[in-house]
């Protein structure tokens, strides 16, 4: 099984199983799906952790071999798919934190920035946009989404030099912090943002619909209008 379920103190431990890297295949976000809609009409669960269940990465990104065997129709089908879960991440109606336990790599980045929070363990991580690197262009709609994140210069230095931040410093302070060696459990990352899940639980997902008008208007699904199979 790609994703894993455990809930602890109503709070979710998603856990990304899908080897080599916790890549993205349509399988994967099929079940990532599946058991965000077990979240949502479950009142129990406050809040979600996603993490990777594999020791070196968090996730590598989407998973390019699975793409590239895929018929062009297909492609398209895929990356609308993909683009279309970040979004829902990003409006999820319960606080969702990333636990970054391992390397973060491409869209597998840009689906951490759709998080309401990360804390990642520097010692252990590399995040990187290596698009450049691979001769891929990234979807406009991707860019958007990460410029409302952490701001249009960041972000240009992230995907034109396609660097590897060995720490946090690819995101304003506000929208990270460190996950400490001393509290390596999996709901470590859920308690300094539980007072999240304490808030208004009816207001919060309105919130959260309305600070996605931006990113949203910057075509979300629309990005995946891919013509051709060769990256160029």
């Amino acid at each position: 099984m790609p994703i894993h379920m455990d809930t602890r103190n109503e709070v979710a431990i998603l856990a990304m199983d899908n080897s080599p890297g916790n890549a993205f295949t349509s399988d994967m976000i099929q079940q990532f799906n599946a058991t965000l809609d077990r979240i949502e009409a479950d009142d129990k669960i406050r809040g979600v952790v996603v993490t990777g269940a594999d020791g070196q990465f968090f996730s590598s990104g989407m998973d390019l071999q699975y793409v590239m065997k895929l018929e062009v129709k297909a492609i398209k089908i895929f990356f609308k798919t993909l683009f279309t879960f970040f979004h829902r991440t990003f409006v999820f109606p319960k606080p969702m934190v990333g636990a970054i336990n391992g390397h973060v790599v491409a869209s597998a980045l840009a689906f951490s920035m759709c998080m309401d929070y990360r804390v990642m363990q520097k010692e252990k991580a590399v995040c990187t946009f290596p698009e450049i690197d691979v001769s891929i262009t990234p979807p406009s709609g991707c860019l958007a989404m990460v410029k409302y994140v952490i701001g249009e210069r960041m972000t240009d230095l992230a995907f034109l030099s396609g660097r590897k931040f060995d720490e946090l410093r690819l995101w304003p302070q506000a929208w990270w912090t460190n996950w400490p060696k001393a509290d390596q459990s999996s709901t470590g990352p859920w308690k300094s943002r539980r007072n999240w899940a304490l808030k208004n639980r009816a207001c919060l997902p309105n919130i959260k619909n309305a600070s996605a008008v931006k990113p949203q208007t910057a075509c979300w699904p629309k990005t995946c209008d891919i013509s051709t199979k060769r990256w160029t």
